[in-house]
């Protein structure tokens, strides 16, 4: 659902600074200097959408990351019960309590 609205969103972007640019070419003489321009937006929106793109490829391993340490708290409290556990009975057992 959210890799479809950011895709969306992606293709909305890509009409606007398109549109933009064909308002800015038709308004200008097509010169050198607006050809860099041109030039110029387009890496910039290239730029732009390729850190989206990185962006979102390191989401799952920020998810890996953090269900990994969830993962390791939960086994260490369940350790430390058992050990209290273990040790309560212990101590039944031999009459200390």
């Amino acid at each position: 659902m959210a890799i479809a609205t950011l895709k969306e969103l992606n293709v909305e972007l890509l009409k606007q600074t398109w549109e933009k640019m064909a308002e800015k070419a038709a308004q200008e003489k097509m010169n050198g200097e607006a050809f860099l321009m041109v030039i110029k937006a387009l890496g910039k929106q290239l730029g732009i959408n390729l850190t989206k793109r990185k962006a979102l490829q390191a989401i799952p391993f920020a998810g890996v990351g953090v269900g990994s340490a969830m993962n390791i708290a939960f086994i260490n409290d369940i350790c430390w019960a058992a050990r209290r556990c273990y040790q309560k009975r212990w101590l039944m057992d031999n009459g200390k309590i």
